[in-house]
């Protein structure tokens, strides 16, 4: 999925027309319009007010999939479990 369809979901999801997102993205219809056809590309300012308009974050509209953690061996959670025990004076 591109960020002008991950836009036009949240939009969507937000229950908002393109003219009331536009207007509290301080933005022209059109130029929503333009960006959710994939006409323009947005710049990051714009998608930061969106993502505060549609309530949710600039991360999740660009689609940025967050890392997963390292699986630790077996090894290194003893040594992780006796580090904390160590702290804890254990």
């Amino acid at each position: 999925m591109n960020i002008a369809t991950r836009l036009r979901a949240a939009r969507k999801a937000a229950r908002m027309t393109q003219e009331l997102a536009a207007y509290w993205s301080e933005t022209s219809r059109e130029h929503l319009s333009n960006i959710e056809s994939g006409r323009h590309e947005p710049r990051l300012s714009t998608v930061a007010r969106l993502a505060d308009v549609y309530g949710t974050t600039v991360s999740e509209l660009i689609g940025e999939v967050p890392r997963k953690a390292p699986e630790m061996n077996v090894r290194e959670r003893r040594a992780v479990e006796l580090l904390l025990q160590a702290m804890r004076g254990e």
